[in-house]
């Protein structure tokens, strides 16, 4: 019951003015306020002066041209934070938090009376129109190649990025199988050259991302100390256009119908 309050409460009741801690209204704008800076300091925790953090934003950037909705990361840019108003945020909220928008899911070893209590904190909230969902946005791939300059990276990385299918979209599991295999500790074909064979690595990862309006497809190598990094990418060419050996294949789609 605690948690269809507290989700009743957030979609139902936003927009009244929150209470302080004298138990007294507070204004809404001093509200935004002190969250602006709570979002704020978590984008400087987790990206601005974090390792790698800033490659996040370059590779959106490159991958994505401008209106669409990925070009961006959600925790958003410093000065739109800086620059919401009561009257933004209220909007937001009144266009995307309504009920025609939301999934209710209650899950688990449920009391008998689960329907009767939904009902008690939903029930009663207006009907509500559901927001227009845009449509995926055609995005001709290009090639774009960046150097960052990152003072809390202690190991050079190279990161390779393209474009991938949506959701359910065409090759989507071939693509999550033959990157799986590629970074597979111990066997994959990336790992064991770099990592193993020649030395050149530390770590391999490969994997994708396939949402509603958008897919990529990701393969980054962070390098010992001294390596070359053209030798890191001679050797990503290389891998990158080879075909995928059945073995690898079988293995891969077996770890993931496994977990």
């Amino acid at each position: 019951e605690t948690a269809l309050w507290l989700e009743s409460d957030r979609m139902g009741y936003l927009l009244q003015p929150p209470i302080g801690k004298t138990g007294k209204p507070v204004e809404f704008k001093d509200s935004l306020a002190n969250q602006i800076e709570v979002v704020r300091n978590e984008r400087r925790q987790r990206y601005d002066n974090e390792a790698y953090g800033k490659m996040r934003f370059a590779l959106a950037a490159a991958l994505y041209p401008e209106r669409h909705p990925y070009r961006y990361l959600t925790i958003g840019k410093h000065e739109d934070l800086a620059n919401a108003s009561v009257a933004d945020v209220q909007n937001f909220f009144k266009t995307w938090y309504v009920p025609a928008n939301a999934t209710l899911v209650v899950a688990g070893d449920l009391p008998p009376d689960v329907d009767a209590l939904v009902d008690r904190y939903f029930g009663s909230f207006p009907a509500s129109v559901r927001p227009p969902r845009r449509a995926p946005i055609t995005v001709a791939p290009t090639t774009r190649r960046e150097v960052i300059t990152d003072p809390f990276a202690t190991l050079v990385r190279i990161h390779r990025a393209w474009l991938g299918p949506h959701v359910n979209g065409e090759h989507e599991p071939e693509l999550d199988v033959l990157t799986a295999a590629w970074g597979a500790i111990g066997t994959g074909g990336l790992w064991r050259t770099l990592v193993y064979e020649k030395q050149l690595s530390q770590r391999v990862s490969a994997w994708t991302i396939n949402t509603r309006l958008g897919g990529e497809v990701h393969v980054a190598i962070d390098l010992r100390p001294g390596s070359d990094p053209a030798a890191v990418r001679a050797v990503l060419d290389e891998v990158c256009t080879q075909g995928i050996d059945q073995r690898s294949i079988d293995r891969m789609v077996t770890r993931r119908e496994a977990g």
